[in-house]
């Protein structure tokens, strides 16, 4: 991010005090002929003025896009598929440069740095930062031109030289059997009906001046373009057996030049993401460590886990209120499946142990339910088995209480998060703990007027046999709305959606309420009173010692 991160007479740092608090000013370049767009491998930082909400606005932009790869990766979407959304998301999120008194930054190349900073804190946040923004400079590149590939490598000093027409005669035997491995391998496209494309694992897809090559296994030594590196930079390619080796030098054709523009991305990324780390946070101006930090240390690591993007207009608190006689039906058409299962399990037995009564406990809390009305719920359904009112309130009513933060520490406990839920064998998650048949038989008795389709049930018992579980809670969740899946992608829920997987169960009854009232055409402004349910977006750690262990 800076050419000297450790000089003591100097310190380089991105963000430089602005003159205005609305303001952040970018640290500056002085190469001012530099163009800052991902063919640059970002090494310099941007440089001019932004707002706040800028500042903000592309990060997020950025970070979303990163879950989404993050996703459709989950979701065993590959090659070209995974390519065409990448390229496609990506041209909707950065289409727009910045204003013209910005120079050359774009928002692209601002929220590349703005984010390299906040995720190189620690070794988790990093190598996630890593392996997306690897995943999407992988498809810009190979969506490019083999023009392009030349000029990155010039760009960013990448040694590869242009072989001579005397040479490639001199090892024309060689590169005729590369060139045969490429004509099988682009056949093999064909019949697929695809266009040719290189993997880490695929021989090599050459792009030559003269377009009458791909069709004869002949290797043109006057037209094709072949190239050599130290075999050192492109060690993937020596594996699979893509280049030949010769005194140390790798030969290989124009297009393999991707291999080594990927690898040295890579390097380039990890260096400048461990040289930020050794410095955090003096990295930061002094003047703006007290606005920046709290975005670039909490929000953004928290976004990238699937928490809540927008922070602004998203709280903690909640901003609607559920009523007990509400939640039967609220249940069949917009809880989670964990959730309905212990509404499921209380209504049939009257009564549920005491993780599971924390479990769905605070979930009705943070959906918008009060203390009130929770004494009100729990007794009348404890009670629904013969046990009378001042047992239900000798046993439990304090712990209820407890958990609305009005006894003990007085703590006000947050929902527990998926991750807590599937870490722990004492709560339930459904699609990990229930075997095929009975995860079937609960997702078909789901209710809400539901229709499912058997494969698409099997979709969802398969995520979940491949320990994929809140990618089967989120597959679920469409399916039991009726949203379609489209083809090599994801459909999207709404205008906030980004298609990662739900981190929270109250995430999914949020969506599921916005989603549900959305299909009300016209009628935006029905149920203003009714439930509108937060998006709770951490756990509070709770403290064991004061946690009420009630009665089973």
């Amino acid at each position: 991010m800076v050419q000297t991160l450790k000089s003591k007479k100097h310190k380089s740092t991105l963000f430089q005090k602005s003159s205005r608090g609305t303001h952040i000013t970018l640290g500056s370049s002085s190469d001012a002929s530099n163009r800052h767009n991902w063919k640059s491998m970002y090494h310099l930082p941007p440089m001019g003025e932004i707002t706040l909400e800028q500042f903000e606005e592309y990060s997020f932009q950025r970070l979303k896009l990163l879950r989404m790869i993050d996703t459709w990766k989950a979701r065993n979407i590959s090659g070209k598929a995974l390519q065409d959304n990448i390229i496609e998301e990506s041209n909707k999120v950065f289409d727009l440069r910045m204003p013209h008194d910005l120079d050359n930054c774009e928002p692209d190349w601002i929220s590349h740095h703005v984010l390299r900073l906040a995720f190189a804190r620690s070794e988790n946040l990093r190598q996630w930062f890593l392996t997306n923004e690897c995943a999407l400079f992988e498809s810009r590149l190979m969506s490019d031109t083999q023009d392009a590939h030349i000029e990155i490598l010039q760009r960013n000093g990448i040694n590869a030289e242009r072989v001579s027409v005397e040479e490639k005669r001199k090892y024309e035997g060689a590169l005729q059997k590369m060139f045969t491995k490429l004509y099988f391998h682009l056949q093999y496209q064909q019949q697929k009906n695809e266009k040719p494309q290189q993997t880490d694992s695929d021989a090599p897809v050459l792009i030559s001046h003269n377009k009458s090559n791909f069709s004869d296994m002949r290797f043109n030594v006057e037209d094709t373009l072949v190239f050599k590196v130290d075999f050192v930079s492109v060690l993937q390619l020596v594996s699979s057996r893509s280049v030949f080796i010769q005194n140390g030098k790798a030969y290989l054709f124009a297009h393999d030049l991707t291999s080594l523009i990927k690898q040295h991305f890579r390097a380039s990324l990890v260096l400048g993401l461990s040289k930020i780390q050794a410095v955090y946070p003096e990295y930061l101006n002094e003047e703006e460590k007290d606005r920046l930090l709290p975005f670039l240390k909490d929000v953004i690591p928290a976004a990238s886990e699937g928490k809540s993007l927008y922070s602004n207009t998203q709280s903690f608190m909640n901003t609607g209120e559920v009523k007990a006689e509400q939640i039967e039906s609220l249940s069949k058409q917009s809880f989670p499946l964990c959730m309905r299962v212990l509404h499921k399990e209380l209504k049939e037995k009257h009564h549920l142990k005491h993780y599971g009564r924390m479990q769905y406990g605070l979930f009705l809390k943070g959906i918008g339910l009060k203390l009130e009305d929770a004494l009100q719920f729990w007794r009348e359904n404890f009670t629904a088995s013969g046990m009378t009112t001042e047992s239900f309130d000798k046993q439990y009513a304090y712990n209820i209480r407890h958990n609305y933060g009005k006894e003990g520490k007085k703590t006000n406990y947050t929902p527990y998060g998926c991750s807590k839920i599937i870490n722990n064998p004492e709560y339930v998650c459904p699609f990990k703990v229930f075997k095929p048949e009975e995860l079937r038989h609960e997702m078909r008795s789901y209710g809400g007027g539901a229709t499912f389709n058997e494969d698409e049930l099997q979709e969802v018992i398969e995520y979940a046999q491949n320990h994929q579980y809140q990618i089967a809670c989120r597959r679920f969740f469409e399916v039991s709305h009726g949203i379609s899946k489209k083809a090599n992608n994801i459909q999207l829920i709404d205008k906030e959606d980004d298609g990662s997987s739900f981190p929270h169960p109250n995430t999914y009854f949020s969506r599921s309420i916005k989603y549900l009232k959305s299909k009300n055409a016209g009628d935006s402004e029905q149920s203003s009173s009714n439930t509108q349910a937060p998006i709770t977006q951490q756990d509070t750690p709770v403290d064991q010692e004061d946690e009420m262990q009630d009665e089973e």
